[in-house]
């Protein structure tokens, strides 16, 4: 049997704002499967928020008969965004779960979109190099430029309208 993803090269400016639920709910996997691959840079805080709008999306309401308060029950779901899996981390996402009572699937992806849109890496195709000194960077292109990136942080940026 063959998978077949959905990528988007150019990104949508504000996925929250997409038309067609089919379409919003496609981005939302497309962003999922980008963090956990690492295409999509997030701090350890927020990918616990990102996951818990995912478990929320994937699981529905959080349910004391079926779900521990310790967030054992979320190492086996495709919605846990860490790929660190410590007990600090899913207690996290078990805590932020429980808050997101009443949302919908199609709610809970729209949060989640919300949320990443704003993501520094959002929108950046990344690129591993090395610079002059051998030493490994990342570049982001984007629609405002070349980003320099170094440890997931952004050093230095280089627009569009300056690079001749």
């Amino acid at each position: 049997s063959a998978t077949v993803y959905f990528r988007v090269k150019f990104f949508v400016e504000d996925p929250a704002r997409l038309n067609e639920e089919y379409t919003r709910y496609h981005v939302f996997l497309q962003l999922r499967k980008d963090i956990l691959e690492g295409r999509l840079i997030v701090t350890p805080s927020t990918a616990c928020l990102l996951s818990s709008y995912a478990v929320q999306s994937e699981l529905g309401d959080f349910n004391p008969e079926e779900h521990d308060e310790l967030g054992y029950y979320l190492q086996n779901t495709e919605a846990n965004l860490l790929l660190l899996k410590s007990e600090d981390y899913l207690r996290k996402i078990c805590q932020l779960h429980k808050l997101h009572k009443g949302q919908t699937p199609a709610d809970a992806e729209f949060n989640f979109l919300t949320h990443a849109k704003r993501l520094d890496s959002y929108g950046v195709n990344f690129h591993r190099v090395k610079d002059n000194l051998g030493k490994e960077i990342l570049l982001g292109i984007s629609s405002m430029g070349i980003s320099v990136y170094h440890n997931g942080i952004k050093i230095n940026t280089f627009s569009w309208s300056k690079i001749t």
